[in-house]
């Protein structure tokens, strides 16, 4: 629902076209691991997107952990810009869910463990849907709205319809400021 919501209110603005890999949870379709990740980093970038962003929220093992993070492309020099775009944004979207009330945990990369590489040598990232969108030439988030076993938590910002649409339009607010997007006007007689 908040990918719903962060797509419904990203097209309000002008000269954006969002697309989705899965519209719920319960479509596995293209799978959830390795080959169904690079699966929609393909789609992607047959559609000539700019960016892909993975939506989540996260859970740990005690349900005592809270807050957002947002994880973006390592610091490789293939594709070193999204890299630094992607710190950017991710600081803007944590920026807009402190505004709710949401504590961040921060803009993070993570290497590769398994010693997988990019192209200059450098370890690839940890996140295989951050891997392929790098490799398809696409900037790639994952974001980690708030802890869903957190009871206090998801009580407070992910219990409602108009909870999880706030955090959507959260998302799609940061990405609007972070490309310079312009509200669409209903009509003409809008423009002042």
């Amino acid at each position: 629902k908040i990918a719903q919501y962060f797509k419904e209110e990203l097209e309000t603005y002008d000269g954006v076209n969002v697309y989705m890999t899965r519209y719920d949870n319960t479509d596995t379709s293209l799978g959830t691991k390795g080959d169904g990740l690079r699966k929609r980093a393909q789609i992607a970038k047959d559609y000539g997107a700019d960016l892909l962003v993975s939506v989540h929220c996260n859970s740990n093992e005690t349900g005592t952990v809270r807050g957002a993070e947002v994880y973006y492309q390592n610091a490789s020099l293939f594709h070193h810009d999204f890299h630094v775009q992607g710190e950017k944004l991710a600081n803007g979207i944590l920026s807009q869910f402190a505004a709710l009330g949401i504590t961040n945990r921060g803009a993070r990369v993570m290497k590769s463990t398994d010693g997988e590489t990019y192209e200059d040598g450098y370890l690839a990232d940890y996140y295989t849907i951050l891997i392929a969108a790098r490799r398809a030439g696409i900037m790639g988030l994952i974001v980690e709205h708030a802890y869903l076993n957190n009871n206090d938590e998801y009580n407070e910002f992910l219990s409602s319809d108009d909870k999880l649409r706030n955090l959507g339009i959260a998302d799609a607010t940061a990405v609007a400021e972070h490309y310079g997007l312009r509200k669409k006007h209903s009509s003409d007689s809008d423009l002042t």
